[in-house]
C-alpha cells in the first residue's frame, strides 16, 4: 500500500459506506477467465465482462490507471487509500469498515497481482466469493486501495459535503 502524506485534518469516510452494494456476479466458469479487472469492473458496474476486457485491448495486465478512469466514467466515486492518509489522527481509529466498497490490487505470486473487491467481510475475485480472514492482507500483500462508491450504494442517495474533505479521483 502506498504511503501517502499525513492530512491536517483526517478524512471522515463514514458517508462512503455502501449499504445498498450488490455485486453483478457473472457464471465463473464462462466468464472468470475474462480477467481480475475486468471482472472486478463487471461486479462493480453490471457491465459485460468481455466488452470491458475489449476496452483494455485484451491486455492482462489491468492498470490503476484505467480501472479508476473506468469507474469514474462510469458515474462511480474512487477514493485512494494510503497507510498515513488512514492513519493521520492523533488517536487510535478505525476509518474503514466492513460497510465500505474496496477495489484491492494484491500481490499474489512472484510478479503476480491481481484485483479484489471487498465488502462486508466477503471477498470476490473472478466472480468467486469468499469469507476473509484476519491474515489475507499479510499474505497477499496490498500494493494498492480505494474505496468506491455510487449513488446506488448510498441509503441516503446523496453525499453531502464529502467533496470538499475528499479528493475524488
Amino acid at each position: 500500500m502506498i504511503k501517502g502524506k499525513y492530512t491536517k485534518k483526517p478524512v471522515d469516510y463514514k458517508e462512503l459506506r455502501a449499504f445498498l452494494f450488490t455485486p453483478h456476479l457473472y457464471d465463473r466458469v464462462l466468464y472468470g477467465t475474462a480477467g481480475c479487472g475486468a471482472t472486478a469492473l463487471a461486479l462493480l458496474t453490471g457491465n459485460h465482462p468481455w466488452d470491458i476486457q475489449d476496452q483494455n485491448k485484451r491486455k492482462a495486465h489491468y492498470s490503476d490507471r484505467f480501472m479508476i478512469k473506468y469507474l469514474n466514467d462510469h458515474q462511480f466515486k474512487t477514493i485512494p487509500l494510503s497507510q498515513k492518509g488512514l492513519n493521520s489522527n492523533t488517536v487510535v481509529t478505525y476509518p474503514v469498515s466492513s460497510d465500505h466498497v474496496l477495489l484491492v490490487s494484491q500481490l499474489m505470486a512472484k510478479r503476480e497481482a491481481t484485483w479484489v473487491i471487498y465488502h462486508r467481510n466477503l471477498s470476490y475475485h473472478n466472480f468467486e466469493t469468499g469469507a476473509t480472514d484476519k491474515l489475507d492482507f499479510l499474505n497477499k500483500p496490498i500494493l494498492t486501495a480505494y474505496i468506491v462508491w455510487s449513488l446506488k450504494f448510498s441509503a441516503t442517495r446523496k453525499l453531502s459535503g464529502t467533496k470538499s474533505k475528499i479528493k475524488l479521483l
